[in-house]
C-alpha cells in the first residue's frame, strides 16, 4: 500500500507533508538517492583511474615531469617489442595455471571436506539435539 501525500493522524486532523517528503516517497527518486553513495565510490576508484590510465598511456611521460602527447605510438612501439609479447605470454600461463591451481584445489577441498562431514554426521546430530531423555 503506498503512503498518501496527506495522511490522517490519530485525533483525525489531516497532517500535510512537506515537499521532500512527498519527493521522497517516489521510488524512482528514493531509488536514485540510495543508489548514488555507491555510484560516487565506483566513479571515484574505478572509472577515474581507468581513464586517467589511458590518458597517461597516450603520453611519453617521465616520472615527475611534463608528458608530451604521443598518440598510439605506445601501443605501436609495444606490439613490435618481443619483450611484450614475452610478457604477455607469461601472464597468460600464470592466470591459466592460477586458475587451474584454484580450482582443483578448491574442488579438493570441498570433497574432503565433504567426506569428513558424512563420517562425522552422527556427531553433529546428537551435538543440537540436546542431552539423551531419562
Amino acid at each position: 500500500m503506498a503512503v498518501r501525500s496527506q495522511s490522517v493522524a490519530s485525533s483525525g486532523v489531516l497532517v500535510r507533508q512537506s515537499p521532500l517528503a512527498r519527493l521522497l516517497e517516489r521510488e524512482a527518486v528514493f531509488s536514485w538517492l540510495m543508489l548514488t553513495p555507491a555510484l560516487l565510490f565506483l566513479l571515484a576508484f574505478v572509472a577515474y583511474p581507468f581513464v586517467y590510465g589511458i590518458y597517461l598511456s597516450l603520453q611519453q611521460r617521465a616520472v615527475a615531469q611534463e608528458g608530451t602527447f604521443v598518440g598510439l605510438q605506445n601501443y605501436v612501439d609495444n606490439w613490435n617489442n618481443p619483450i611484450f609479447w614475452q610478457v604477455a605470454q607469461n601472464t597468460f600461463v600464470f592466470t591459466f595455471a592460477a586458475t587451474v591451481f584454484k580450482l582443483v584445489g578448491g574442488m579438493g577441498l570441498a570433497l574432503v571436506m565433504n567426506q569428513q562431514r558424512s563420517r562425522t554426521k552422527h556427531v553433529d546430530e546428537r551435538r543440537y539435539e540436546g542431552p539423551p531423555p531419562r
